[in-house]
Formats: structure tokens, sequence, C-alpha cells
């Protein structure tokens, strides 16, 4: 098999050697690209809950206290 003009030929079992490590390199760097996709989801989330620990929650038990302020009828 000739690859380029001027260029040595290469054998059958060198060529599939070499579509072998292609494809190998192809699938880790698709393995590599969902590991990152979930590192990056997982940012997000630990973030979100961040905000919701420091903003939300703190709002919602403020919340409430003034519904059972207003139903109980508090001072």
């Amino acid at each position: 098999m000739s690859t380029l003009p001027g260029e040595a030929a290469v054998g059958p079992g060198v060529a599939r050697d070499a579509a072998s490590r292609e494809a190998a390199a192809r699938e880790a760097a698709r393995v590599d690209r969902k590991r990152r996709r979930r590192r990056v989801l997982l940012i997000f989330l630990v973030a979100a809950l961040a905000v919701a620990a420091v903003w939300i929650i703190p709002w919602l038990i403020g919340l409430a206290i003034d519904l059972v302020t207003a139903v109980l009828g508090g001072s």
C-alpha cells in the first residue's frame, strides 16, 4: 500500500495497526470528553447547592416563620 508519492510503501499489517491505534485514540478522547462533561455538571450542581444554602433556604425558612406567625396571630 502506497501512502504519498516518494514515500516507502506501508504493509497492510502496519496500516491496520495504525488504524487500530487511531480508533483507540478516538474512543479514549470520547470517553475523556464525557468525563469532563460530567465533571463540569458536578461543579455546576455544587455551585447551585451553595447558592441554595446561602440564599434560598434561609429565605424559605423566613417565609415559613412569617406564615406561622401570621396564622397563629403573633404579636
